[in-house]
């Protein structure tokens, strides 16, 4: 199998070469002969037998076209990540709500300098803690529909 570095490009104009963006190595061309499993719906890597190849061109991935279509988005990815956090019996709660929040933009805007990026940067990064902390607060939401104690 093959990983390629990932070109992403943020609502169709910015390429997002910061904030973790890039390269965004990606596995792509898996001979299934040696293919055994992808572990989850989404945001996993498969699980394969054999050697890595590397690609040096990249993919070029459109991702984001508007902030409506991204919240929509997250919504059901986010509902769907925080299923299988519940299954896995994560918890969740206020505490963890703004360590995920703060962790996230952290690593995103200021360690991996997602701020080189202008304000598409800023946006993404913002988003991406967005993001996190709406898996938790799905997180939570399921544990109170069920009675557990969190």
């Amino acid at each position: 199998y093959f990983k390629v570095p990932r070109k992403n490009i943020f609502a169709g104009v910015k390429w997002l070469k910061h904030g973790g963006w890039w390269p965004d190595q990606q596995i792509r061309l898996i001979n299934k002969k040696y293919f055994i499993s992808w572990p989850k719906r989404i945001h996993s890597t498969p699980v394969i037998n054999g050697s890595i190849g590397y690609l040096k061109n990249s993919l070029v991935h459109y991702f984001h076209g508007d902030l409506s279509g991204m919240v929509k988005k997250t919504a059901i990815f986010e509902d769907i990540e925080s299923d299988l956090l519940f299954h896995a019996k994560r918890s969740s709660g206020t505490g963890i709500f703004f360590r995920k929040f703060f962790a996230e933009l952290y690593r995103r805007l200021l360690k991996n300098l997602g701020f080189l990026d202008g304000p598409f940067g800023i946006i993404e990064s913002i988003y991406q803690a967005f993001s996190k902390t709406i898996t938790y607060l799905f997180l939570y939401e399921k544990h109170v529909k069920k009675g557990r104690t969190i």
